[in-house]
């Protein structure tokens, strides 16, 4: 059993107002890297908050919190990204959300606070990891640019989401299905979980 504490305790300081990643549990449990730009919707509790000891990140109370945030300042409960984002789990697919920067940042663009310490940390210590998407130049850049190995992942590369469609994503997501073994939750999302997001529309 991985330590995540102790994976990430060097890369994700306390307390931390960015937004390093978000999971449903513990991030090697899941098959899939999702990886953006910025996050766009800024939340004003620390990470650390949505985190146990043994159950890992908990996405049920930040989506509660994220909600909560996008309502209160005037904007729908769910921005574009999120809901495709959310795609992926009704479609039985785990996954790692992530982004280069780490930072919220108006519309998700711009440069901010790096994240290549906890992207690296993730794909290194996630060992059913079969696929990593990546959504946006940004996000191609990255990975064009990762020197570490990462053979045996197919990379999907896809316009930003705040742009991409539905049948793109489930085509992804299909497609992550039929190769990885960890992928194939009886729909829809991940063994065990309810889809998180879905009460929260």
């Amino acid at each position: 059993m991985i330590d995540w504490k102790e994976v990430l305790k060097d890369v994700v300081p306390r307390p931390c107002y960015d937004r390093p990643f978000v999971c449903d549990g513990c991030p090697d449990a899941s098959c899939t890297i999702i990886i953006g730009e910025n996050p766009a919707t800024k939340m004003r509790k620390d990470w650390w908050d949505y985190w146990d000891t043994d159950t890992c990140f908990n996405l049920k109370k930040f989506l509660a919190d994220y909600v909560r945030e996008r309502v209160e300042a005037g904007k729908r409960p769910m921005s574009n990204t999120r809901l495709r984002l959310g795609r992926f789990r009704e479609n039985g697919v785990c996954g790692v959300e992530t982004n280069v920067y780490r930072n919220e940042q108006s519309g998700g663009a711009g440069k901010g606070v790096w994240n290549y310490a906890v992207l690296d940390k993730l794909i290194q210590n996630m060992p059913r990891l079969c696929a990593i998407v990546a959504h946006g130049t940004v996000a191609h850049e990255f990975i064009d640019g990762y020197k570490r190995d990462i053979k045996g992942v197919k990379i999907f590369r896809t316009r930003h989401f705040r742009m991409e469609s539905y049948d793109v994503i489930d085509g992804i997501c299909g497609e992550i299905r039929a190769m990885c073994k960890y992928a194939r939750a009886i729909p829809p999302c991940c063994p065990g979980r309810e889809c998180s997001h879905l009460d929260l529309l």
